[in-house]
């Protein structure tokens, strides 16, 4: 084996344009990850986290809700939302059909609020921020709803009726 040539690199020297191995590691280690970007969560995922639930509507209801889901891209608790805001000036007539007693003196109350069948119902999963359950708890209880199903799929009922009237 001959030595190597004054004007041959050697091994030591590296070729031109290309660098040892231990120097790249150096430079793409040189400037922390934290100096290039946050890994800090968005304010909104830490004060207002998204919480998932269900609601039992009527099966007829969630069908119409997955067809209406799916034609218009939006997630279920996207759609609750924009059912609620849609028909919230007619949302008392949705809640109570038969009206309502009392509010004054007395909490107020749905006339016949116990349905006189039973209508079958499937359990829908959603998500909402935290916040937005705290809305529809307030809205629960200015619209004396039972529970946070009947409030939704109140809404989703005026929705579906509005939707079909303009048809």
């Amino acid at each position: 084996m001959s030595s190597p040539r004054a004007t041959e690199p050697t091994l030591s020297q590296g070729l031109p344009g290309m660098r040892r191995r231990h120097e790249s590691l150096e430079a793409d280690f040189a400037t922390p990850a934290s100096a290039t970007y946050a890994l800090v969560p968005d304010d909104d995922d830490l004060t207002d986290p998204v919480v998932s639930s269900n609601v039992h509507l009527p099966t007829a209801i969630a069908t119409q809700l997955a067809e209406a889901r799916t034609e218009r891209r939006l997630t279920t608790g996207e759609f609750i939302i924009w059912a609620i805001e849609s028909t919230h000036d007619r949302l008392n007539d949705y809640v109570h059909p038969g009206g309502v007693v009392g509010g004054r003196l007395f909490k107020a109350r749905g006339v016949g609020s116990t349905s006189p069948a039973k209508v079958p119902t499937t359990p829908v999963a959603y998500s909402l921020r935290a916040s937005d359950f705290d809305v529809l708890d307030e809205l629960k209880k200015s619209f004396a709803a039972r529970s946070r199903s009947q409030l939704i799929t109140a809404a989703l009922t005026a929705h579906f009726q509005l939707e079909t009237e303009k048809d």
